[in-house]
C-alpha cells in the first residue's frame, strides 16, 4: 500500500476518541494528511514554491501534535486557547471591513466566540510587570514554539532550520 492510500485508510474512516488529547492529535494529523497532499500535487504540477508556503503550516502542526501526544495533559488548553484565536481573528476582520459585514458572513459565531473568549481569558493572563502585578494576554497557548521542539529533539529539532530557511527562499524570490 502506498503512502497516501495508507493515509487514507488511517484518517478515512469512523474513529471516536477516548479523550480530548487523542481528538486533537487525530485532527491534526488529519490536517497535516491534507496539506501533504495538497504540497505533493502542488509539486507534481510545477507549483514548488506554492508547495513551499503549505509546508511551515504541516511541520508546525506536526510540532504540536507530537508536543500534545508527548504532553496529553495541555491538549484541552491547545483546545480552550482556539477561542482566543478565533476571537483575535474577528476584531481584524471588524476593524477591516466593519462588524456589520462580519456578522453577515459569521452570525451568532461572533456573539459565541467573543462569549467563549471572555471565558477562557484568564486561564491565559501572564505577568506583564511584576512592579505593577499588571497582566497581559499570553501569546500562545503554552510555551512557544521553538521550545516546543527543542522539548520535542530530533527530527523535530533537525527541520526546525528547514522549516525557517524554506520561508526565507520564499521571500527573497518574491
Amino acid at each position: 500500500m502506498n503512502l497516501v492510500g495508507l493515509a487514507n485508510k488511517a484518517f478515512g474512516r469512523e474513529w471516536s476518541a477516548a479523550n480530548r488529547s487523542e481528538d486533537v492529535v487525530f485532527n491534526l494529523g488529519d490536517t497535516y494528511r491534507r496539506d501533504f497532499l495538497e504540497i505533493a500535487f502542488l509539486t507534481v504540477n510545477g507549483h514548488g514554491l506554492a508547495a513551499m508556503k503549505l509546508l511551515r503550516g504541516l511541520y508546525e502542526r506536526a510540532v504540536t501534535a507530537e508536543y500534545i501526544r508527548r504532553n496529553p495533559t495541555k491538549a484541552e488548553r491547545f483546545v480552550r486557547y482556539g477561542a482566543i484565536q478565533e476571537h483575535k481573528a474577528l476584531k481584524s476582520a471588524i476593524n477591516a471591513v466593519g462588524a456589520d459585514e462580519v456578522r453577515k458572513h459569521m452570525g451568532h459565531l461572533l456573539d459565541f466566540y467573543e462569549r467563549m473568549s471572555e471565558e477562557v481569558r484568564p486561564e491565559f493572563l501572564v505577568t506583564d510587570c511584576k512592579k505593577c502585578n499588571t497582566k497581559r494576554l499570553a501569546i500562545s497557548w503554552d510555551v512557544d514554539f521553538a521550545s516546543m521542539v527543542s522539548e520535542l529533539g530530533s527530527p523535530y529539532k533537525d527541520l526546525y532550520m528547514a522549516s525557517l530557511t524554506g520561508v526565507k527562499k520564499l521571500v527573497q524570490i518574491q
